[in-house]
């Protein structure tokens, strides 16, 4: 209940706008329970995004394991991923990355939740194609989630049309650049 209200609340406001007080009242609880349950608004904060990621993570896999067998590309795969981390809770989780620059407090919690979001994105991967990822496939997921990311961080500049359309020409290039065979 109460992380469910951060994550509504990151989602409407984003990181740096939200406080224990507005959770609490979301929650319907008073703000001294949530101080009960969680350290500090980063713990807080840090479990709701990753709760978002693991969720927009397994609805990316189950919308993939959904289509028919030809539509499983990896150009598939990579849109799935793209459209899942563009959503507003996806946009969410882009907060907490970019609230880094201003509060390395938050650096410990944002690379455990890199790590989880690579390793799932990993096992999807292997889910995909049937087999263990090599190198050139480690370091091309690694791009991949590097490009998103970079892309996703310019859409408050460049509108999130733009953006799309970015996305949409890296995507070419990275296929292209991809290793063979990346499926």
């Amino acid at each position: 209940m109460i992380v469910d209200a951060a994550i509504s609340c990151l989602t409407v406001s984003g990181y740096s706008a939200v406080r224990t007080r507005q959770i609490a009242q979301a929650a319907g609880v008073a703000q001294g329970t949530v101080t009960h349950h969680f350290d500090s608004r980063e713990a807080l904060l840090g479990e709701a995004v990753g709760r978002v990621i693991d969720e927009q993570l397994e609805t990316a896999r189950v919308r993939f394991e959904e289509l028919a067998p030809a539509e499983q590309t990896a150009e598939r795969h990579l849109d799935l991923l793209w459209s899942t981390i563009t959503t507003p809770e996806g946009l969410a989780v882009a907060h907490l990355w970019y609230a880094t620059w201003s509060e390395p407090r938050l650096i410990p919690l944002v690379r455990v939740l890199e790590e989880q979001m690579f390793r799932a994105t990993v096992q999807g991967w292997a889910d995909f194609s049937g087999r263990e990822p090599d190198r050139d496939v480690l370091i091309f997921i690694d791009l991949v989630l590097s490009v998103m990311r970079g892309l996703v961080q310019s859409i408050p500049t460049r509108g999130l049309e733009s953006v799309e359309q970015r996305w949409q020409l890296s995507k070419s290039v990275l296929l292209a650049g991809a290793p063979t065979p990346i499926c």
